[in-house]
């Protein structure tokens, strides 16, 4: 393919790896795992993601950490909830992937390629203060 098509649609995590400037982050992760806030925070560092929320109108917050497949530096971004959980939703693989750039950049999810159906999806993180 081109080099356009292959930045765009890498076939394989080991090429993602090494398409652009900063390499491309790369997580499989189950969606039930994901699926109750405003803003999510996500941390991934060394296949382990940490899931944490705060919801200072019900003074309430929480963290989560799940192991993942995940190949990239470490780096921490944030959703809108809502926002999320409808991206996630909406997936119809059960292993969903994520493929982002930076903190700021926009995020691509797509489900598991042995499917013949591939949903994508593209959704922009909020800043978060690390």
């Amino acid at each position: 393919g081109t080099p356009e098509e292959i930045y765009n649609d890498p076939s394989n995590v080991f090429v993602a790896q090494f398409i652009g400037t900063p390499k491309m982050n790369i997580l499989k992760i189950m969606r039930e795992d994901i699926l109750s806030t405003n803003q999510i925070n996500l941390h991934f560092n060394e296949n382990k993601l940490t899931i944490s929320t705060s919801d200072p109108e019900n003074v309430s917050s929480g963290t989560e950490t799940i192991e993942c497949d995940y190949i990239g530096e470490e780096i921490s971004i944030g959703f809108n909830g809502d926002y999320l959980k409808e991206t996630i939703k909406n997936q119809k693989e059960e292993t969903i992937e994520f493929s982002m750039k930076s903190s700021v950049s926009a995020t691509l999810f797509k489900g598991n390629k042995n499917n013949t159906s591939e949903t994508l999806s593209l959704l922009m993180p909020i800043r978060i203060s690390e």
